[in-house]
């Protein structure tokens, strides 16, 4: 399967099961889930008389908590100030692809890194358009009455620009805590910025199925998300490792979704006839007609439909259009966008 260039975000509240299912993914695609970090604590090197730090575990306490995760490896590297002035594209090139042979990197926080801090979560994104990594995981996004400590309001805010340079968003949902508000607010969040989204509802196997069905569920998912509904839904469990590869398979399908291009022959050939056998209403006593469309060279699905009154058109016009698309052209977990102008 190819991700090169594919930046695949995996989201969700504290909790809801992201890191066990990127530690699945590894054992998926028969590689090994990696935990690089550093010791001693980057600032105590460098700043050994006025670090600040107060940490809340031993290095032993750090690394038995790590062993209960599922972990197939830790890695320790030696922090020295020598070390400290590795570029970050020796880092990249060095360490994370020859060294490790990398083929997703799982990002929990935006640490800067490299000589003269030049490394950081947009510098790697750079570097994924000429090496292989190219999921990233987020900091659990906290409700906001949840979020006191400095740190982790900084993760928040890292998490949620995560989202907007992603191209799509793997939306983990705890089953045993629903499609609440918080999780709304993530979807909606990538809805705005144009991503692709998939829908994980994970720990399913957890759910009793005699009171709850997967159709249950899609349907208070669907009722939450309307009239956004063409999203994918799958139903995972990262402890049971089931599905967890068919997420990342459709991902890549809805990836492909978000960048698929109609050409304007086709495009016009299909909804012009639609557009004539159902009109939009008229509106003040004036019909409107709509005479061509065509697909703009976005990076997202958007289509602009030319007519004579395009200030008459109201939404619920424009969903029709909506709907007529992604009956033809599938552009499943993908929004897409539509625009009236004047001709």
């Amino acid at each position: 399967m190819d991700f090169k260039s594919k930046i695949i975000l995996i989201s969700g509240p504290t909790a809801s099961g992201k890191s066990s299912f990127a530690i699945q993914l590894a054992k998926k695609i028969n590689g090994e889930s990696v935990l690089l970090t550093f010791y001693p604590h980057p600032r105590m090197v460098l700043y050994p008389e006025n670090h600040g730090l107060q940490l809340i575990q031993t290095q032993e306490e750090k690394l038995d908590s790590l062993e209960k995760t599922g972990l197939d490896n830790v890695v320790i590297l030696p922090f020295s100030k020598e070390f400290s002035r590795i570029s970050a594209w020796d880092f990249v090139r060095d360490i994370l692809i020859n060294a490790f042979n990398i083929h997703t990197l799982v990002i929990g926080y935006d640490h800067q890194f490299g000589k003269n801090r030049e490394g950081n979560i947009n510098y790697l994104k750079d570097m994924s358009h000429s090496f292989d990594f190219n999921l990233v995981d987020t900091a659990g996004i906290r409700r906001k009455s949840k979020v006191k400590e400095n740190i982790e309001f900084y993760s928040v805010i890292r998490s949620i620009r995560a989202i907007e340079y992603s191209d799509v968003c793997l939306l983990i949902v705890d089953a045993t805590r629903g499609f609440d508000g918080q999780v709304q607010n993530i979807f909606w969040l990538a809805h705005r910025n144009q991503k692709g989204i998939v829908i994980l509802v994970n720990k399913w196997d957890l759910i009793d199925k005699e009171k709850k069905s997967t159709k249950d569920f899609e349907k208070l998912i669907n009722e939450k998300i309307s009239p956004f509904e063409d999203v994918p839904i799958i139903f995972i469990s990262s402890l049971n490792k089931q599905r967890v590869f068919r997420s990342i398979e459709k991902a890549v399908e809805v990836y492909k979704n978000r960048k698929k291009r109609i050409s304007t022959k086709e495009l016009n050939n299909y909804m012009l006839p639609i557009i004539e056998k159902y009109p939009p209403p008229s509106s003040k006593g004036k019909h409107i007609k709509i005479k061509f469309c065509n697909q703009l060279p976005t990076f997202h699905p958007q289509f602009i439909f030319f007519c004579n009154l395009p200030q008459y058109l109201k939404d619920p016009y424009k969903r029709f259009l909506e709907n007529k698309l992604r009956e033809r052209f599938d552009f499943s977990g993908s929004p897409i966008q539509i625009f009236f102008r004047k001709k």
